[in-house]
């Protein structure tokens, strides 16, 4: 009886099963978060792109974590791979809770590759508007392949625990950068939330709290390395070996696995100091950090100041990525014609290439802050059991294992 109590108060084993690496994060959440356990393993080439491989690897890796660091417990919950969902916005009619999901498989039938009978979906309403004279719901859908996501629940099972939760990654890491806006006036705030990961960009656009609009941007740093390779004449493994040597030269700090950057200065057009984990990017850091850590060409903002260093190689690639987010900006401000953005906040792995997020926040004009989600965690340096992850640096990258432990269960 007292084992059943001990465990219903034990959280959860938050596990994000990342493209690039797998990352695991047990947090109990009292009046200030204390780290439990945190551990990380690199996915290996082999693996990057052959689905069987990666489920091999990630399986061998589980296990292998959860000794290590000793994480507590047997209840886990997960998020459904940014990899593997499909981001789609749909506008239907006002309806009754229960005909919802059967409107929105109706719209989603022929905008994806599968049958949406054949996919978990999951859904967000995004506000209300009026279209052609009538009422619709914006509703922003996640949509997976239902053998996907089994396949991911079984290598969580098989290491012996239980899933309790399963949530879309969007959602987990708006849940991770919450606490910031608690106040009811919070809901004012309009904020971009950039997840630049390995293999999918996320673009979150949130209402205080609240996620107004989702897409996912197949631009992100797998593309980058693999165009390096292709460019210096290396293989992938060199390229982003050097790609990482280069982040860490630009902020000063050694290379990191498994994680982001210590906190980058760099000028923000700001009224005041940002909020506990984040650190601001200023407009003062010295031309000729390439993106990439290699050759480089300069080339001007959009305003005309002073010149930003881009990787030769990576700058048509940045380019398609600029102009996606700025449709992204666009469809938010036809749709929410009140609320400009205010802050942009890079999360994700890929943050710590500071030169490229400072190009980005440069090119759409918008103050931009690097969100660190493991700052305000109690003894992330003396407490609990860690493998694999140096926490005495920002960790933008690990905003979806964070936010999983604060989200409900739901299974």
């Amino acid at each position: 009886m007292g084992f059943g109590w001990a465990q219903k108060n034990q959280s959860p084993i938050c596990i994000d099963f990342g493209s690039d690496s797998l990352k695991l994060l047990q947090v109990q959440h009292d009046e200030t978060p204390t780290l439990v356990a945190a551990a990380s393993a690199d996915i290996p080439e082999h693996a990057r792109k052959d689905f069987s491989a990666y489920t091999k690897f990630v399986g061998g890796a589980l296990k292998e974590l959860l000794r290590e660091a000793k994480f507590k417990g047997k209840r886990a919950v997960t998020s459904i791979s940014a990899a593997k969902t499909y981001v789609q916005h749909v506008r239907i009619s006002k309806c009754e809770d229960s005909l919802i999901q059967q409107s929105i498989e109706g719209e989603l039938r022929g905008r994806l590759p599968i049958d949406p009978a054949g996919m978990v979906i999951r859904h967000v309403p995004a506000g209300e508007l009026v279209v052609d004279g009538q009422s619709k719901q914006e509703v922003i859908c996640f949509a997976a392949s239902r053998e996907a996501v089994m396949r991911q629940v079984q290598t969580v099972k098989a290491t012996g625990l239980e899933i309790v939760g399963m949530h879309c990654e969007p959602m987990a890491i708006l849940e991770s950068f919450a606490h910031l806006y608690r106040r009811a006036e919070d809901i004012n705030q309009t904020t971009l939330f950039l997840d630049i990961g390995s293999s999918v960009t996320k673009v979150l656009i949130a209402h205080g709290r609240e996620l107004v609009f989702s897409k996912n941007i197949n631009i992100a740093g797998e593309h980058f390395i693999r165009e390096l390779a292709k460019r210096r004449g290396v293989d992938v493994t060199e390229a982003r070996q050097e790609r990482i040597q280069g982040a860490a030269s630009a902020t000063g700090t050694p290379p990191v696995t498994g994680g982001g950057p210590a906190p980058i200065s760099m000028g923000e057009r700001r009224t005041g100091a940002p909020a506990p984990g984040m650190s601001t990017i200023e407009d003062g850091e010295p031309d000729g950090a390439a993106l990439d850590g290699s050759a480089s060409v300069q080339r001007s903002d959009s305003t005309g100041g002073v010149g930003l260093a881009v990787e030769i190689s990576a700058e048509e690639m940045l380019d398609c990525m600029l102009d996606d987010l700025r449709m992204c900006i666009g469809y938010h401000g036809s749709t929410f014609v009140d609320r400009p953005i205010g802050k942009l906040v890079f999360v994700g792995g890929e943050s710590r290439q500071t030169a490229m997020c400072k190009h980005i926040a440069q090119s759409l004009q918008i103050p931009a802050q690097l969100g660190d989600p493991l700052a305000r965690l109690e003894g992330k340096r003396s407490g609990g059991h860690v493998v694999g992850v140096d926490l005495t640096q920002a960790q933008p990258g690990w905003a979806v294992a964070m936010g999983l432990g604060l989200l409900p269960t739901n299974l």
